[in-house]
């Protein structure tokens, strides 16, 4: 019962949002929900990224507790691998915002 309290209050709360939402900005059903998407992608890399960190924190405390002497170089595949989506998110997101600028 607690559960289904809880779920019905997170949908009233969304819709309440949503609601003052709308009425503080006038924007198109198209963009709310482009909007969403964003918000829910960013969402579910992050916790794909973060949440298996967490199995192994007993792990990086022991590490930074008894440090060794050599330090740690970030690994080069990662590091290409997000300046590579990053030249393309920008890339994609700047082509989109040309095409909706010319066809207001």
């Amino acid at each position: 019962l607690v559960l289904y309290a809880m779920f019905m209050m997170i949908n009233l709360l969304t819709i309440l949002v949503l609601r003052l939402w709308k009425q503080y900005r006038n924007s198109s059903a198209d963009s709310l929900l482009g909007g969403a998407m964003f918000f829910i992608a960013v969402y579910f890399l992050l916790s794909v990224s973060i949440m298996p960190q967490f199995a192994d924190v007993d792990k990086v405390y022991r590490m930074a507790v008894y440090q060794s002497g050599s330090t740690a170089e970030p690994p080069r595949q990662l590091i290409l691998f997000l300046s590579c989506m990053v030249i393309l998110f920008a890339g994609g997101f700047s082509a989109t915002a040309l095409k909706a600028r010319r066809t207001r």
